[in-house]
């Protein structure tokens, strides 16, 4: 949490520009309220629940930590296609575990108390259909974007991944995300 805002933080400063503040803007009120309402809250429930919250929330922290990490790290062109490359190879192996899951676990039922069954839909590793899903569906477009070849197929198989996780946020997220791209280009 606090962590989080210091890198955002130092990012604003040392690369004062929109994008950062923007970012810093949307970000440290949203992770200021979880806090508060976190500690207030804090009282009434048992560790196990507190705990994962927090492990939610973590996740969430994680993927806003990517932009500070991103200023800091691809500050190089070699650094940069080694990050496109890097993706790529990520964007792949993960839905290729997905699949895995998918048609060797296709049921998740009994894997835990308080875990959705998730009965005929991909999850991969992450056990969360939604956030694969999102994964995939705005990965997509950077893959084929940084792909050398098979770009067909790597299309094919990400749209197919992306209805398989039969998530409708996941839908429209990447249906957003095409009529952005599409205004933008």
């Amino acid at each position: 949490d606090i962590a989080v805002l210091l890198f955002l933080g130092v990012s604003l400063i040392s690369r004062w520009n929109k994008k950062a503040v923007f970012a810093f803007l949307v970000v440290a009120p949203f992770f200021v309220w979880s806090q508060f309402i976190l500690t207030i809250r804090s009282g009434e429930l048992l560790f196990s629940e507190i705990a994962i919250a927090l492990l939610y929330w973590a996740r969430l922290a994680s993927i806003f930590l990517l932009y500070p990490a991103g200023v800091l790290l691809l500050r190089t062109q070699e650094m940069k296609e080694f990050a496109k490359n890097a993706f790529v190879y990520t964007y792949i192996t993960i839905i290729s575990i997905g699949f895995l899951q998918f048609f060797l676990f296709p049921n998740l039922e009994g894997f835990g108390v308080g875990w959705d069954p998730h009965i005929q839909r991909m999850v991969g590793t992450w056990l969360d259909p939604n956030f694969l899903g999102a994964f995939v569906g705005l990965g997509l477009f950077p893959a084929l974007l940084w792909m050398r070849s098979g770009k067909t197929f790597l299309l094919v198989v990400g749209l197919i991944a992306l209805l398989l996780t039969k998530s409708r946020s996941t839908y429209i997220a990447t249906a957003v995300a095409v009529l952005v791209c599409g205004f933008l280009s």
